[in-house]
């Protein structure tokens, strides 16, 4: 978007030692695609005082106006690296509604950071608690890239693959495995309904989600109609075949990306009533609001 406004980009990324190969090519597509929309991208550790160096001679050799910082890993080398350099404006990013760690917080209370992004009304409130000052948190919501998001043609083959009846419900859950996600709540509710209604199945993409809900899922009888298919690139096809989707989140979000592609998708949504969701999600219209830990 920056790019299209006629701004010059230049990204920098983090470098992990140890990826995965899911990471690796995730990270391989998102350079592609920075590449073909004609915008510099560098990657670079984050992990030693080098980087911090690096990412200094970076910002005086090209002369940015603005850095924007992403994550906490980030906002902590950039706020260093920025140390008494006077032009660029320091723009910070929050995304959860998890009380930020002690050196992020007080890059947000910072007199040498501007401007703070809030993804949510509740993350603002969350920073504002804690001590940032309000006037300088500003409320952006996450986008979502509408060419791809957008209402489709099922794709029948992905059902096919996974062996999947034509007349069946599916219930589709998209996210890494961490214990904030609530699996441990969704999965018995999901045993409840597959005992009840025999044409309900559950797709899962997700980093690390076949190695730990799997065990779960066996444990509670609904193995044959779960599939596990781990993580995915082309997220808004297998969005296309799924009936609804379930953020069953109990903590650190701050307004759920899957919520918003299956929204902008036009497919119903169950969420949790955690951090920003029941901002964007009107209950009983686009979906439903459940408080948490009762998905």
């Amino acid at each position: 978007m920056q790019k299209r406004l006629g701004h010059d980009v230049y990204v920098i990324y983090n470098l992990y030692r140890k990826q995965t190969d899911a990471i690796q090519k995730r990270d391989y597509n998102s350079w592609i695609r920075l590449k073909e929309a004609g915008i510099h991208a560098e990657p670079m550790s984050y992990q030693n005082i080098r980087g911090i160096f690096h990412l200094r001679k970076i910002i005086k050799t090209e002369g940015f106006d603005i850095v924007h910082a992403h994550r906490d890993q980030a906002l902590e080398i950039s706020w260093l690296a920025l140390w008494k350099i006077k032009r660029p404006c320091l723009v910070a990013q929050r995304g959860t509604v998890s009380r930020p760690p002690i050196f992020p917080l007080m890059v947000f209370r910072s007199h040498r950071t501007p401007a703070v992004v809030a993804v949510s009304l509740a993350v603002k409130a969350v920073l504002v608690d804690c001590g940032v000052n309000a006037q300088k948190v500003n409320v952006i919501y996450g986008s979502v890239d509408l060419e791809e998001f957008t209402p489709k043609v099922k794709a029948i083959a992905l059902r096919k693959q996974l062996g999947i009846p034509p007349d069946s419900t599916i219930i589709g859950s998209l996210s890494a495995f961490r214990k904030a996600k609530g699996f441990d709540y969704l999965m018995p509710a999901l045993a409840k309904i597959m005992r009840k209604y025999k044409n309900v199945h559950s797709v899962f993409l997700g980093l690390r989600v076949p190695q730990k809900v799997l065990p779960l899922a066996e444990e509670l009888g609904i193995i044959d109609r779960c599939h596990f298919v781990g993580h995915q690139t082309n997220v808004a096809e297998w969005l296309s075949i799924m009936d609804f989707t379930v953020i069953a989140a109990v903590g650190g979000e701050g307004l759920s990306g899957v919520l918003r592609e299956s929204l902008a998708m036009e497919i119903p949504a169950i969420s949790t009533d955690h951090a920003g969701n029941n901002e964007i999600l009107i209950d009983k219209q686009t979906g439903l609001l459940v408080p948490q830990k009762s998905i």
